[in-house]
């Protein structure tokens, strides 16, 4: 599949808010879809599946999908090849219609970025690294000692959007609370970095950041990290990144780094709210 940036820009404005507001009886759109499970979580809200390409919508890779019946994964195992429904709304996702096709052993796997090794921990040195910037530009985060630093991995492709666009949206919303703020404390940045060297060029970026956050980059900025030092980060924050078939099997990370470039707070998953990730942007500007 050689994916076409606009397809990309349109779902990311839909799934963002930034795009027309769907209709009412338009709120979400829905997909038929194939794959073959990979793992079943025990609390049953959502499955893992390797599913195969969604035309317009994602390349074939690994994905944890939400379930709203737990009882539709009954009776289900590890292998199985199945068909299911994908709804994309605007701020979740879901499937339904789940049915069962035959039983593949697949041993094909995928290498991931992400390997043993010590995470670091808050108080701990951030590693230097380089990115190029959606300008085109070879930036280094040493370039930002004094100032705190909110970080996040991403990649413009990623359709669900509790996953990469609901990275977006919290900076975007933690973006205006320190815009809007009555304080004298300006030097903080967010960056919103791709593990997608290859599609996420520099005029990709451009057209994903601002469709994002308009033309105003203020305090926000965008760029690629090569695989090689997606490699050598993945361990020391714990991001598990899976080449998957065109696209990437990912958790999320987001890690916000103080003025003397150490890691002063880690936020897992996408439960953290805009004004968690203000707050502690703050903190870290004046972090002892």
């Amino acid at each position: 599949m050689n994916p076409n940036p606009s397809t990309f820009l349109a779902i990311l404005l839909l799934l963002s808010g930034c795009g027309p507001s769907p209709r009412e009886d338009d709120a979400y759109t829905t997909h038929p879809a194939t794959g073959v499970i990979r793992e079943l979580p025990s609390d049953g809200k959502s499955v893992v599946i390797r599913h195969d390409e969604i035309p317009g919508v994602m390349p074939k890779m690994t994905m944890a999908l939400n379930v709203r019946d737990p009882g539709s994964l009954t009776g289900f195992r590890e292998g199985d090849e199945v068909r299911f429904r994908l709804h994309i709304g605007t701020n979740e996702h879901w499937i339904d219609s789940i049915q069962w096709v035959g039983h593949n052993v697949d041993t094909d796997s995928a290498k991931t970025f992400s390997r043993p090794g010590d995470e670091l921990k808050p108080g701990d040195p951030m590693p230097d690294f380089d990115w190029r910037g959606e300008e085109g530009q070879i930036r280094r985060l040493a370039e930002h000692r004094g100032s705190s630093v909110a970080l996040t991995f991403i990649f413009t492709r990623c359709p669900l959007p509790e996953f990469c666009p609901r990275m977006t949206r919290n900076f975007s919303e933690a973006r205006q609370l320190l815009l809007d703020r009555d304080t004298k404390s300006t030097n903080w940045l967010l960056l919103s970095l791709s593990f997608d060297p290859d599609f996420d060029t520099p005029s990709v970026l451009k057209h994903y950041a601002e469709a994002s956050r308009g033309t105003n980059a203020d305090h926000w900025t965008f760029g690629a990290l090569a695989s090689n030092t997606v490699s050598r980060l993945a361990p020391a924050l714990d991001l598990r990144v899976v080449p998957d078939g065109g696209g990437f099997s990912h958790n999320l990370r987001t890690v916000v780094i103080d003025s003397e470039g150490r890691i002063h707070r880690q936020f897992d998953g996408n439960r953290w709210t805009p004004a968690q990730l203000a707050d502690a942007l703050i903190e870290a500007i004046h972090q002892p």
